[in-house]
């Protein structure tokens, strides 16, 4: 290799590398057209290209392997998996399935490699464009799996492969929890009864989710990674629960916009947020400190008892899919959380990013706009960043 062209790849390498610590983790290839979603702590430890890459962790006992398989060598993703571990003398289990109508493979796999036992996953996918194949794998120490399990799932769960799969559910919840069919569940919102659909398996699937992430949320708790580690959790749960609210924010809509028309016509997105903000304020309260305390958003839906996070993170997929802008907002010094929401009106509000957002409390029975007065300083709330 010429020296120029080498200097060239360390660039950009040590490029990747700042953006890996710096930025919320996210590993992205515009070229391929990919990115993972590491859980923190995850910095480059070897590439070769854009082609492979090493990654380790800076205080857990992980390793994950990139590659992307450009030159035609594996006719199908199951191969793809299936070789690339032998390779390392694992030994695998692999199951294909189909993830936003592409073919995928999952493999848990164990190897030995100097002297020491491994376990771990395996995952790889068709790339869209003919781009290639993805194949990933993270492992841990045979000893360390039961602690690390989560986290290592979680990993590959984050991928996504498009723009598409920032807001579905990831490859390995749905390969796990697949549609078992609809149900109806009927909502009482401003008066009217409203019938929206969501899967049988959503809640369940969700639920796994919730605990998965909670569990490698618990795993940074004390530590300088222990911020943005929640921002993480809230933002896989978000992606899970977007795509299985899709359809349900049209049902809605499509009943409550033809009463927001007639009932405030210069307005009908204030009477739109306002009427699902009264909406989650009687839904039942539950908190549980014996598990995550979140609920996710399908079940708070359904009735199933739930908090001011799992409402307000509901509120916000709601209100996104109507076109309506909407932001979460957390507070660790109050432990509280509120939506945020881009319409028009009096009350309490915060100026993010030049947009001021009406804030909507979803534990107290009060109207958009009106806060506690003892959780009204602005400067004690901050925004979780969500796909848009």
């Amino acid at each position: 290799m010429c020296k120029q062209k080498k200097t060239i790849i360390l660039a950009v390498i040590s490029i990747l590398i700042l953006s890996l610590n710096l930025y919320a983790e996210v590993f992205t290839s515009d070229t391929y057209g990919y990115s993972i979603d590491f859980p923190e702590g995850f910095t480059i430890a070897d590439a070769a290209g854009e082609e492979s890459y090493f990654f380790a962790h800076q205080s857990f006992p992980l390793s994950a392997v990139l590659r992307i398989y450009t030159d035609g060598r594996y006719s199908d993703v199951k191969t793809a998996s299936e070789d690339s571990l032998k390779k390392l003398g694992a030994v695998s289990d692999t199951n294909t399935f189909q993830w936003r109508n592409t073919p995928c493979a999952l493999s848990y796999f164990t190897m030995t490699m100097d002297n020491t036992k491994y376990e771990g996953w395996g995952f790889s996918s068709s790339l869209p464009s003919g781009k290639g194949i993805l194949f990933f794998m993270m492992y841990t120490p045979q000893e360390n799996y039961a602690v690390y399990n989560k986290c290592i799932v979680s990993s590959i769960d984050s991928i996504c492969i498009d723009r598409g799969s920032f807001f579905e559910s990831g490859p390995v919840t749905s390969f796990a929890y697949p549609p078992e069919g609809k149900k109806t569940v009927e909502l009482l919102v401003a008066g009217l009864t409203i019938p929206v659909t969501v899967d049988i398996i959503d809640s369940e699937a969700g639920e796994f989710v919730v605990e998965r992430e909670f569990n490698v949320l618990t795993l940074y708790a004390g530590t300088e990674l222990q911020e943005r580690a929640r921002q993480r959790y809230y933002q896989q749960i978000y992606r899970d629960a977007y795509g299985r609210l899709k359809k349900t924010s049209f049902e809605i809509s499509a009943v409550i916009g033809s009463k927001a028309l007639e009932t405030n016509p210069s307005s009908p997105d204030y009477y739109t947020a306002a009427s699902l903000l009264n909406w989650t304020q009687n839904l039942p309260y539950e908190r549980n400190f014996s598990k995550s305390d979140f609920t996710h958003p399908v079940s708070a839906l359904q009735g199933k008892g739930s908090d001011c996070d799992s409402r307000a993170m509901l509120l916000t997929i709601l209100y996104r899919q109507m076109n309506i802008g909407a932001e979460f907002f957390l507070s660790t010094e109050y432990s509280h959380s509120v939506v945020g929401v881009d319409v028009p009106g009096k009350g309490a509000a915060i100026d993010y990013e030049g947009t001021m957002y009406l804030l909507g409390e979803t534990t107290a029975k009060v109207d958009l706009g009106l806060m506690a007065q003892d959780m009204s300083d602005s400067s004690k709330w901050f925004v979780i960043p969500l796909a848009e």
